[in-house]
């Protein structure tokens, strides 16, 4: 008697039990599908708003909070209704150009304060001149940077450390840039960036 072979059934199959499950759940979201679909005709319940009777508040209890906030990129913005920080930022605009020649003579510098500091101090009356040019700069500088803590509700330092970083990367090549000591911590050092 020769032993009985048997043939694999379809079932056994794995690409075939693979496929059949594929197809049963297409056609299980299908069905989900045409039930939302048929569902979302219906309407909703009416939920009232309103109360029947006034409400009774208890005055003792009650405590109300209003918070207001400000949203915006830039600094003047937070400024433009403050004749003072118009006048600020209308200074610094005028004085944008004399800044940038001074950085690109390297005579002055970004410091880790979000300030310039004046690293080679020519002689004469243009030495008097970039001594004053970089303190009303400064001075500039210092008043946006602490009506913004006041603003943001944050400590000065945190905000010449962001000034900092910015003005660090906005900084081009071969300006004096004040960096991080990676020798010793809260140190600094001068170089120039590249």
């Amino acid at each position: 008697m020769q032993p009985k072979t048997s043939l694999p059934s379809n079932r056994d199959d794995p690409a075939r039990v693979f496929s059949h499950r594929i197809l049963a759940g297409m056609l299980g979201m299908l069905s989900m599908l045409a039930l939302i679909s048929t569902t979302s005709c219906l309407s909703l319940p009416d939920v009232p708003l309103t109360t029947p009777e006034p409400l009774k508040v208890d005055p003792i209890k009650v405590e109300v909070r209003i918070d207001l906030y400000q949203h915006g990129n830039d600094q003047a913005d937070a400024l433009k209704n403050t004749a003072e920080g118009e006048e600020v930022v209308e200074r610094q605009r005028n004085r944008m150009a004399e800044i940038q020649d001074l950085k690109n003579s390297r005579l002055v510098g970004e410091n880790h304060r979000g300030l310039l500091d004046i690293r080679n101090i020519p002689g004469g009356d243009y030495g008097t001149y970039v001594k004053k040019t970089v303190e009303e700069e400064n001075w500039d500088r210092s008043y946006l940077m602490r009506e913004e803590a006041k603003r943001r509700d944050m400590l000065l330092p945190g905000i010449q450390e962001e000034q900092w970083i910015r003005r660090a990367e906005l900084s081009f090549e071969g300006e004096w840039i004040e960096v991080a000591d990676p020798k010793k911590e809260g140190a600094f050092l001068w170089k120039q960036k590249g």
